[in-house]
């Protein structure tokens, strides 16, 4: 069914929508990371020390480049910390709710009053 609410919704600028979807990948990127990394924690697979060094560096990356994102889109002055990544490292999965959030957050119609 047509909902039109719904397509407003999901109008915007070139800009806008560049973001949105970089953000949206990059975040996707970082879960599917924190989901191997996950599984490491949990001894589901073992992985040598060369394999762990590499994930931490890619998840270490894909939070510097969100990071950038962030600030280049909102122009604030770049800012990122070693903590971001530490973080999920620490703990991915708390990270796994935030692609459902997003989901839920973008799928409602906007006020347009």
């Amino acid at each position: 069914m047509f909902n039109l609410d719904y397509w407003k919704s999901l109008a915007a600028c070139n800009r806008c929508a560049d973001f949105r979807e970089k953000k949206r990948s990059l975040i996707d990127f970082i879960i599917a990371w924190s989901i191997h990394w996950s599984r490491h924690l949990n001894k589901q697979y073992t992985l040598s020390k060369e394999q762990v060094d590499r994930m931490s560096a890619t998840i270490t990356a894909c939070t510097q480049k969100y990071a950038d994102l962030l600030c280049t889109f909102h122009r604030t002055p770049h800012s990122w910390t070693q903590e971001f990544a530490d973080d999920i490292m620490r703990e991915p999965t708390k990270l796994f709710t935030i692609r459902g959030v997003l989901r839920d957050k973008h799928n409602e119609p906007r006020n347009t009053t």
